[in-house]
């Protein structure tokens, strides 16, 4: 069976996944993700390779094993996801009007 043990990946592959409906793929991601939710949320991987879609399924199914106290981690985790997506769209931006 598939299976995910790298927290430097399962950012990448619960978002494809999630892009592609590889539904096995998805539930070994999250079972992962529950498993080591405080590394996940806190290591780079989560703000630069995890797409709106899966962003949106772990954090509105309460997919996370969180305290009260990690849930504030978390909200910091997702505002640097926040500006990291901004920052790409502002790089993007900046260099189409450049080539023009």
């Amino acid at each position: 069976s598939k299976s995910v043990n790298n927290i430097e990946e399962v950012c990448s592959i619960l978002s494809y996944s999630i892009k592609f409906g590889e539904q096995v793929m998805i539930d070994s991601c999250i079972k992962y993700i529950q498993q080591h939710s405080l590394s996940i949320i806190q290591h780079q991987t989560f703000i630069q390779h995890l797409s709106l879609q899966a962003l949106l399924l772990i954090v509105q199914n309460d997919l996370l094993s969180l305290s009260n106290q990690q849930e504030i981690i978390l909200f910091h985790s997702i505002v640097k996801w926040c500006d990291y997506q901004l920052q790409l769209k502002l790089r993007f931006v900046y260099f189409s009007i450049e080539k023009n």
